[in-house]
């Protein structure tokens, strides 16, 4: 999951130290626990539940990151899946459409396109944490995709929002081979991929025009917006780290106004819900509340939605009516993705 994220790049930055990766690791876990104990003992119970849930066999090895084999992920979400379809050149950039059963002859449903979270440097969109909320959409009636894009250091930014660009492109041009309708696309996006998808939808010229007036309805779970406060609102020891993140991604804190959708926000046609965790400790509430407000005070159509007692990952667990089915969020999103 997303924590999983965080203890690479302290790694990454230690191993450029000359620390082993194997003492970095202890280091970092250790510190996690103590600086994140919520949001890091929600994703180990998230982990637990979902593999019950859907039927994979457990382990007792401590794994950060568990992935859906396809087979299972079709069962389970009751959807036909078309894995890893190239939408360019490189070997990260491919994507997954999954399709409700369902679905009618000559029938057009909306399309909900998922980044996936992960720091900018890691993640999966095959990681269980991220499938498993499919069933919730499918059974909303919409065709879901899910995008692996190249991380950090192979790009950054500017260049780390190209593959997501398209992406977005090709499902404009090739989704209604699959069902999907190219004019109904929801873009949604969770930690690090909602800091992508907000920096798609709320400024407008990454996407080309076409692509831009298609997206109709955006879903940010958990993500910062607003980098120039993230280390300060996040309060929790990742300072060091953060700044080493923005000095290298984003070109130091000179450009990080100009990478935070809160400073680039406009009036646009795009419906925008923003989801964030009362308990999340790793992109705190007031980043999701800064851009709620900024998008209202450009008159934009937007709410903001905070889940009681949920972390990080939460706000992506309880999506899933599996799951959420004790919280609002399940019917809050059915209605939100309604056409």
């Amino acid at each position: 999951m997303v924590l999983r994220s965080s203890v690479l790049l302290l790694i990454f930055l230690l191993i450029m130290s000359y620390v082993s990766v194997k003492n970095a690791e202890e280091l970092f876990t250790g510190e996690l626990k103590d600086r994140v104990s919520f949001s890091w003992d929600e994703g180990e119970m998230i982990k637990k539940a979902i593999i019950q849930k859907v039927g994979l066999p457990s382990s007792d090895k401590k794994v950060t990151d568990i992935l859906m084999p396809p087979e299972a992920l079709a069962k389970y979400v009751e959807g036909v899946v078309y894995k890893d379809i190239e939408y360019g050149d490189h070997p990260e950039e491919k994507l997954n459409v999954i399709i409700p059963l369902s679905i009618r002859t000559n029938e057009k449903l909306p399309v909900f396109v998922f980044i996936h979270g992960g720091t900018w440097m890691a993640g999966t969109k095959d990681s269980i944490l991220y499938s498993q909320f499919a069933k919730e959409i499918l059974k909303d009636r919409c065709i879901f995709v899910t995008l692996n894009y190249r991380l950090f250091p192979k790009v950054r930014f500017p260049e780390i929002l190209d593959d997501p660009t398209s992406a977005i492109t090709w499902v404009y041009k090739n989704i209604s081979q699959y069902g999907g309708d190219p004019n109904k696309i929801i873009l949604c996006g969770h930690s690090a991929g909602a800091h992508l998808a907000a920096l798609l939808a709320v400024p407008k010229g990454y996407l080309p025009d076409r692509v831009y007036w298609a997206i109709k309805k955006v879903l940010l779970l958990s993500g910062p917006y607003d980098l120039p406060r993230y280390d300060e609102t996040l309060g929790i020891g990742y300072e060091k780290v953060v700044k080493e993140v923005f000095l290298n991604l984003f070109g130091g804190r000179k450009n990080l106004e100009s990478t935070s959708p809160v400073d680039m926000v406009h009036k646009n046609h795009m419906n925008f819900l923003l989801v964030v965790g009362d308990k999340d400790e790793v992109t705190p509430l007031a980043q999701s509340q800064e851009l709620y407000r900024a998008l209202k005070e450009k008159g934009n159509t937007a709410s903001l939605f905070v889940l009681p007692g949920s972390g990080h990952g939460g706000t992506v667990f309880y999506l899933n009516g599996d799951f959420g089915s004790k919280t609002a969020l399940p019917m809050l999103v059915k209605k939100f993705l309604t056409f």
